[in-house]
């Protein structure tokens, strides 16, 4: 958590803001780099389309700081910085593909619930503090969380943790 001090809900709901701007930012640079990790095209399709949500979430944060009258600051959202560390490790792994796509789900289905709790969280800030519209923009992003993650997790049982539970790794 930055230094400023939390004396509102006010800067409560800024340093929430600030998380969500650095989750986005983090997930768009670390995009190409997932992509490249997934073995199966269906996961790397579903991966690619995280960009535009995602850039357009970054659009809605910013604008919610203008209306706001807040600064973005210079903040690093330390838990997205971990899990996306986690999947980008995981490239480096000796991992049947297969498995390795099942893990990365695993770990793209996190980084969807920490957008989904953060975006929940930050609206329901926003609507206490009289701040409707942007409160309304913020649920908005996060039924796009809840819906990336809802096609994610589809994609994972009707198909990649088959392939990876029927894996032929040599081990018994």
């Amino acid at each position: 958590m930055s230094t400023a001090k939390l004396n509102s809900l006010h800067t409560l709901l800024q340093h929430e803001l600030q998380e969500l701007l650095s989750f986005e930012q983090q997930l768009t640079e670390a995009l190409p780099q997932l992509i490249e990790i997934a073995n199966d095209e269906w996961l790397k399709k579903e991966i690619a389309g995280f960009e535009s949500k995602s850039r357009r979430h970054i659009e809605t944060l910013k604008e919610a700081f203008a209306e706001l009258g807040m600064s973005a600051g210079d903040h690093q959202c330390r838990a997205m910085a971990g899990l996306i560390d986690e999947a980008l490790e995981l490239g480096k792994r000796d991992a049947e593909p297969h498995v390795r796509d099942a893990a990365l789900i695993s770990i793209l289905q996190r980084i969807g619930h920490l957008g989904m709790a953060a975006y929940a969280t930050a609206a329901a800030f926003a609507h206490e503090v009289g701040h409707h519209q942007v409160g309304e923009r913020l649920k908005q992003c996060w039924k796009d969380e809840n819906e990336a993650n809802s096609s994610m997790g589809s994609l994972a049982t009707r198909w990649v943790n088959f392939m990876a539970a029927h894996a032929s790794t040599g081990q018994s």
